[in-house]
């Protein structure tokens, strides 16, 4: 039987136990999308509801999911854990736990902006996460476990941020590439790129002033 509500439900003349949903309508746009590094198995896909699936890329079909039952705009996932950090359009910054796909659960939350987070970037050895708001600031935060997500670097762009990139290596220095919109505030000058290193002590511990 099909719902107006998108649903479409199994029903059994000979054993009501066996009712079941087959397939419920997700609800929301696709706003993000990562793959878990750490198995290379799954791929997670972000809604603008809120809502939160993993993907078994070898079968194609839906591992699990989670709702965050709030408005999203970003995704990345960590390229050493089988976490994931979801940007919420108030500002928080949600961190989820993939290590059981049919059960994901949240494990952490912090607000960094205050308005929707743009973008989320992991440099390459899971050690730093970088956020980007539309309020035009820029946040860089330890990702080790033992650290919680913690505040390392803050810079205020104070031109609309268009995309942000991280590298990095255990034996090279991390460099963010930040691209900034200038049109808006004035339309005859060109996109500018930044380019800014992460100091390597802040992989350690927090610096006096950030």
């Amino acid at each position: 039987v099909g719902t107006s509500a998108g649903s479409l439900l199994r029903f059994s003349s000979s054993r009501l136990s066996d009712n079941a949903t087959l397939f419920e309508r997700r609800t929301g746009f696709l706003v993000g999308l990562d793959v878990l590094q750490s198995e290379n198995e799954h791929c997670v896909t972000c809604r603008s509801s809120g809502l939160i699936q993993l993907w078994t890329l070898s079968l194609c079909s839906e591992a699990g999911f989670i709702d965050l039952s709030t408005p999203c705009c970003s995704i990345a996932a960590s390229p050493s854990s089988t976490c994931f950090v979801v940007g919420t359009s108030d500002g928080n910054v949600v961190v989820v736990d993939a290590h059981n796909p049919d059960r994901m659960r949240i494990v952490h939350q912090f607000k960094l902006h205050q308005t929707e987070i743009k973008n989320l970037r992991f440099d390459a050895t899971g050690s730093f996460l970088v956020t980007a708001g539309s309020d035009e600031k820029l946040f860089v935060c330890s990702a080790r476990p033992t650290r919680a997500f913690e505040v390392v670097g803050y810079l205020g762009i104070d031109d609309p941020i268009v995309d942000v990139a991280v590298t990095g290596s255990k034996d090279a220095a991390t460099f963010i590439c930040v691209a900034v919109d200038r049109s808006l505030a004035h339309p005859t000058l060109p996109t500018r790129l930044l380019v800014l290193q992460i100091p390597n002590e802040w992989g350690e511990s927090v610096p006096s002033s950030a």
